[in-house]
């Protein structure tokens, strides 16, 4: 099974989940970017913080057993306020690890 097999196979656990860990297969951590995306703390269903996925970015540089990061995005986008420091971020994170982004199934505005 490959990894991105592996990856759908847990996607619909994480879903809906407040987290900041990317999900962890065979070197590669899948960070998922889900719902509508805001600058600071979402508190509901289906939207999540730029705050949070900043964290999950951080946690996988840091991590030796890390060689590439897959953002897996399903999100109509979200507010403006906080994207360019995420994007800062993932850019900085690129030069230390492989990146990439993935469009499941929506990936329009800020996403």
């Amino acid at each position: 099974m490959d990894s991105l097999t592996k990856y759908n196979a847990s996607y619909a656990r994480v879903v809906g989940e407040r987290w900041s860990d990317a999900l962890k297969i065979d070197g590669v951590a899948y960070i998922p970017v889900i719902g509508g995306l805001f600058a600071s703390a979402a508190d509901t269903f289906w939207t999540m913080s730029y705050t949070d996925i900043e964290k999950a970015v951080d946690k996988c540089v840091l991590d030796d057993d890390v060689r590439q990061i897959v953002f897996m995005i399903d999100s109509p986008g979200g507010e403006a306020d906080g994207v360019f420091s995420l994007v800062d971020r993932i850019v900085k994170c690129g030069k230390q690890k492989k990146t990439c982004a993935l469009i499941e199934r929506l990936g329009a505005s800020a996403a």
